[in-house]
């Protein structure tokens, strides 16, 4: 069922300012800007990004449902700011709005280090990445080219050497069944203006350990790749919780060869359709370097310690071949869930990290809008609520169900901007569906 055009356009409406009270951590609400009109369709799986050359050019997207909330009736829809986020616009192309085609999904946008901007999206029937670039900021867009055999959710990655890459998930028939998945690795070549043939990289033991899906990968370094990915093992260890690794494999030759993989730390998710629906599986990779270009890497994952969901996140000093021990970010009580989620890093090394949060009404599928703070010497987190009300995983006709974007979808829009603010890109119910926003938080330390 296509989506009209005109329900996709963005309503300018600026929210009166928040006020953070004093107890909150030092975390304030600068502003909160509704990006969507509220209408019947509803926005998931959210995401951002900044341009390098001015931070108050960002680009947004998500995927837009019909009434019905089915997977065939997606799209996927763009929107950009050049002031910071006070007025967003929709993508167009030369011959009116960018229009994506129906069962669009998995949006995921960059820039590079000229400020051009890259979005990819995926096809799911089709096994298909339908791919766009922007060179005004977001405003207008070039003609959609696509790229076949990729199985699940893209993801771009742009280095300082001016290359970007495509990394996704592959498939191939291995022992007769679903556990040869590929993480699959597409370089572009601006001179034919197309991705070169991909390489692929099949995880040992693939008889014990199934490849879920690919995370966030960084090109931190104009020859150096880092791609991170989650396993499962076979069969698993209990029947209601699947247990896994995360793990990361680096190219040092732009995607040419790999390491080994190397271990990040477990996972343990929960089976149940419903709670597994409500639960973020998607871990968040990030390199932040300082002024003499030092790497600091650093890796969020959700997972189910003793029962309770727990946001996690783990340091890397030299480059990702060995992690410390994670810390916890966020905790949950058993019986709750922690559904999507995002981070960024400022230029001073505070860690930010937004995330659905089910604590306060996790049997209906409400969630709400949490953001933390790491501080980067005493690593002291400070963290508040965001959302002004929560967000239900309903139907369009309100009665809950077990469905497939009961956590807001897999991704979550975290940028960081200057000097210690960020920017969230976040779902919120409105009266009629699911609206799109964008949050301003700035961190001072009290």
């Amino acid at each position: 069922m296509a989506l009209a055009v005109a329900c996709l356009t963005a309503r300018l409406v600026t929210l009166p300012p928040v006020v953070a009270a004093a107890d909150q951590g030092g975390i304030d609400i600068v502003r909160s800007q509704k990006i969507t009109a509220s209408n019947q369709l509803r926005f998931v799986e959210s995401w951002v990004a900044v341009s390098p050359k001015d931070s108050r050019n960002l680009i947004a997207a998500a995927m837009a449902l019909a009434p019905g909330g089915e997977m065939a009736a997606s799209r996927v829809v763009a929107y950009s700011t050049s002031d910071g986020g006070t007025r967003w616009a929709p993508a167009r192309t030369s011959a009116g709005n960018l229009t994506f085609p129906d069962s669009t999904a998995d949006p995921h946008v960059v820039f590079d280090e000229l400020g051009s901007a890259r979005l990819a999206v995926l096809q799911p029937f089709r096994n298909r990445v339908l791919l766009t670039s922007s060179t005004d900021g977001g405003r207008t867009w070039r003609p959609l080219s696509g790229v076949t055999g990729v199985l699940d959710r893209p993801w771009l990655a742009t280095s300082h050497g001016g290359l970007t890459y495509l990394i996704a998930k592959h498939n191939v028939d291995v022992f007769g069944g679903p556990n040869g998945d590929l993480v699959y690795v597409a370089r572009f070549d601006p001179r034919r203006n197309q991705f070169l043939a991909p390489r692929y990289f099949l995880h040992p033991n693939i008889d014990r350990n199934y490849l879920w899906s690919t995370s966030s990968p960084t090109a931190w370094s104009p020859t150096s790749l880092v791609v991170p990915y989650v396993t499962f093992d076979i069969p698993p260890r209990d029947s209601s919780m699947a247990a896994g690794s995360w793990w990361t494999v680096a190219s040092p030759d732009s995607g040419r060869t790999f390491s080994a993989p190397r271990l990040i730390g477990s996972v343990v998710i929960p089976t149940d359709p419903w709670e597994a629906a409500k639960t973020a599986i998607l871990g968040r990779l990030y390199v932040h370097q300082d002024a003499r270009g030092n790497p600091a890497f650093f890796f969020a994952w959700v997972s189910y310690e003793s029962g309770a969901p727990t946001l996690l996140l783990a340091r890397s000093a030299d480059a990702g071949r060995a992690w410390e021990p994670p810390s916890v970010v966020a905790r949950g009580a058993p019986g709750s869930s922690i559904g999507a989620f995002n981070m960024a890093v400022t230029d001073s090394g505070t860690v930010g990290l937004a995330w659905y949060d089910f604590r306060d009404d996790p049997a209906k599928g409400c969630f709400q809008l949490y953001f933390a703070v790491v501080r980067p010497v005493s690593r002291a987190i400070d963290s508040r609520v965001i959302s002004q009300r929560p967000t239900c995983s309903v139907t369009p006709f309100g009665k809950p169900r077990p469905e497939r974007f009961a956590n807001g979808g897999d991704t979550l829009g975290l940028v960081a901007l200057r000097p210690n603010s960020f920017m969230v890109v976040a779902i919120e119910e409105s009266p009629h569906g699911w609206s799109l926003l964008a949050h301003r938080i700035r961190h001072t330390l009290r």
